[in-house]
């Protein structure tokens, strides 16, 4: 899967600064801005995330994979599923 090939992207229309997406790092993982989540499979998995104003949380198939401390500032009017934020790299699944 190419690299920014995303799941889920939200942002601001005016700009990118401000976004959360979920993608690809072109090394076969699914990434948050730098970190890793987990490998890309060819097998459907469900993936999901949390965020309580302090630490992320990723969860594959309902086991927490992934738990970090994050400085988030989240204001959305676009909403994605299957692209990133700039809606050029669609998710190939």
């Amino acid at each position: 899967m190419p690299e920014y090939s995303s799941v889920y992207s939200s942002s601001e229309s005016s700009t990118t600064e401000n976004s959360f997406e979920i993608a690809s790092d072109g090394s076969g993982n699914y990434k948050l801005d730098n970190l890793i989540i987990a490998p890309i499979e060819t097998e459907w998995h469900h993936l999901a995330i949390s965020y309580d104003g302090n630490t992320f949380k990723a969860f594959i198939n309902g086991q927490e994979v992934l738990a970090e401390e994050l400085a988030y500032s989240f204001k959305f009017d676009l909403f994605r599923i299957g692209t990133n934020r700039n809606d050029d790299k669609g998710f190939e699944g």
